[in-house]
């Protein structure tokens, strides 16, 4: 058994919730820890149509028994959560702010009220993570929430919801 495993099956604590950032159409990472931990997900994207995407549209299977693979595996062919999700038309970024009419919002808002190695966190922001990574930095004690993190990074790229003391 992995470290990444045990991070997730309770044999050396537990997470609550996990937190995914930038599902798109469809938040794998949220089905499987969903699917295979029975942890709740919190799922946020601003930028696909939910017409695009069953989880932010709220029409995914929520909370319920998906199928499985003939090794007793999550079968991912189609869309479903094992565990309770909700969705958000929220993006992550360094800050709270509106820009073309999408919401933004902080990971410390994210995070308020989570105890120590309490949240599971994925990242897939498309160039706002650097903004929220510097935070995280800054705040150790925020960090300590964090169990696992699953990041996606993505150099060249400038957050859509850039700080001012970013811009050129």
């Amino acid at each position: 058994q992995t470290w990444c495993t045990k991070a997730f099956d309770g044999s050396h604590g537990y997470g609550i919730i996990g937190l995914s950032f930038g599902i798109e159409e469809r938040d794998i990472w949220g089905e499987l820890v969903t699917q295979k931990f029975q942890i709740p997900v919190k799922l946020f994207d601003c930028f696909i149509p939910p017409e695009r995407s069953p989880p932010i549209s709220k029409t995914a299977p929520n909370n319920t028994v998906c199928p499985k693979n003939h090794l007793g595996e999550p079968k991912l062919d189609g869309i479903c959560y094992g565990a309770a999700y909700d969705s958000f038309r929220v993006c992550l970024a360094g800050q709270e702010v509106t820009v073309a009419g999408r919401k933004y919002d902080t990971l410390e808002a994210q995070l308020k009220g989570f105890p120590k190695l309490s949240v599971h966190l994925k990242i897939d922001v498309e160039g706002s993570e650097w903004d929220v990574l510097e935070w995280l930095v800054a705040n150790p004690h925020e960090w300590d929430k964090i169990r696992t993190l699953d990041m996606e990074i993505h150099f060249g790229f400038g957050s859509a919801a850039i700080l001012e003391k970013y811009k050129d």
